[in-house]
């Protein structure tokens, strides 16, 4: 089967048509097996889960802290909170009486279970963006973790 697409400067594939584009010369039509479609298809792919895990969170089982394990948000603004959260433990302030992420109340913590949730989240999204970066090869990160 054949597809019709637009490439870009660098010859890979921009912009996929359902049909030939008459009005516009720079339209090709090239095999759906050829690489650079190939290539378009799993970037999307990738991107779509990538959007998937944000959405999703991350589950972290507390082993010593059971009452803190719950799904937590790794979106911007959860990634933000939580940068704040541990920068407050490292200067010594006090912590707020709740957090609040994309995922809900999750309660009071202390300094350390701050430094664990931040690791894990921070070490998840971490991965995803490698996972991402490098085109989806290989499994992508499991969205849970076990920390103190």
């Amino acid at each position: 089967m054949n597809v019709y697409v637009k490439l870009n400067g660098g010859g890979a594939v921009d912009t996929v048509y359902g049909g030939p584009q008459p009005q516009d010369s720079s339209v090709v039509e090239i095999a759906d097996s050829d690489a650079r479609y190939v290539a378009w298809l799993a970037a999307g792919t990738v991107q779509a889960a990538y959007a998937a895990a944000i959405q999703a969170g991350l589950a972290i089982t507390s082993s010593g802290s059971p009452a803190i394990s719950g799904t937590y948000g790794i979106a911007t603004t959860d990634l933000l909170a939580m940068t704040a959260m541990q920068l407050a433990v490292e200067a010594g302030k006090p912590l707020p009486a709740a957090y609040w992420d994309s995922k809900g109340n999750h309660g009071a913590f202390t300094a350390p279970q701050v430094t664990n949730i931040a690791d894990a989240i921070f070490n998840y999204e971490a991965l995803l963006v490698a996972w991402v970066s490098g085109g989806g090869v290989g499994t992508q990160p499991a969205a849970s973790a076990t920390i103190a």
